[in-house]
């Protein structure tokens, strides 16, 4: 089952944190930019965008010249509120450039097992897509310490699956630093290769998932087959792929070859 750009209108987008800070925390303007501009490309061509973004703890330990990993919750719950404001400012900032409106929405995993939450979070995401805004949306670390204890659960990876179930979204992409799902760590083994489409997320696809977390990210491949489950699982089409390749999303819209692309199942 292709993607058909002329059926797909409504897109999840999630970027990690990974993509959008630099080795020592700052945040990466120019990659930052380049997403952006295609989101907004997307938007001029009737496209309903909604952004998922990782990298707040990032950019707060860095605000507060924290250079170890934090163990402690409560200062990772800090961190995360000192570096939501950076994280919003800076994606503000780029869009406002080209006059794009943006909104901002915390999640935690009650909005979306409590009915009542979930209809209001379904009514307003959807209202802002009429309305033409981009809103960004982060895991609320202040008052959910699920994503920063690396719970099931509880990281922006399922959050967007979580979200694009929400909306009824067509494809959700998920922008990482590696090109996509491979059949063995790339990391550790020079025989892995690419696994471009996959119909049926198995043992075998879980147990190539091995977990890349590292000094800024709460997930890693594993996390990312689980939004993916959870997504195709709901009719959403999923792709994992590069997000420092150049017009990466221009590309997974017009189907090249490019990422893993997670076919979703009939419902």
């Amino acid at each position: 089952m292709r993607i058909n750009k002329n059926k797909i209108n409504k897109i999840v987008i999630k970027v990690g944190t990974n993509l959008l800070t630099t080795d020592d925390s700052q945040f990466h303007a120019e990659k930052v930019e380049l997403i952006c501009s295609q989101i907004i490309e997307l938007q001029k061509n009737n496209k309903q965008i909604v952004l998922i973004s990782s990298g707040a703890i990032a950019l707060g330990k860095r605000k507060v010249n924290i250079t170890e990993k934090i163990m402690g919750i409560e200062l990772k719950q800090a961190t995360a509120a000192i570096g939501q404001t950076l994280l919003i400012s800076e994606w503000n900032k780029v869009f406002n450039k080209s006059k794009v409106i943006t909104a901002q929405a915390l999640l935690s995993r009650n909005d979306f097992i409590n009915s009542t939450s979930s209809k209001n979070a379904k009514n307003a995401l959807l209202k802002l897509l009429e309305l033409n805004i981009i809103t960004i949306i982060n895991e609320n670390d202040v008052v959910s310490t699920e994503e920063i204890e690396n719970s099931i659960i509880g990281d922006n990876d399922n959050l967007s699956a979580l979200v694009a179930k929400l909306i009824d979204a067509d494809l959700l992409i998920i922008l990482t630093d590696q090109d996509g799902l491979y059949d063995k760590n790339p990391n550790k083994s020079d025989d892995s290769k690419l696994l471009t489409e996959i119909r049926d997320i198995n043992n075998e696809i879980l147990n190539a998932a091995e977990s890349t977390t590292n000094k800024h990210g709460t997930g890693g491949m594993a996390t990312k087959i689980q939004a993916a489950n959870l997504a195709i699982e709901a009719g959403i089409h999923v792709v994992i792929a590069n997000g420092n390749e150049k017009n990466i999303v221009h590309k997974i819209i017009n189907n090249e070859k490019i990422g893993t692309h997670f076919l979703p199942k009939d419902n």
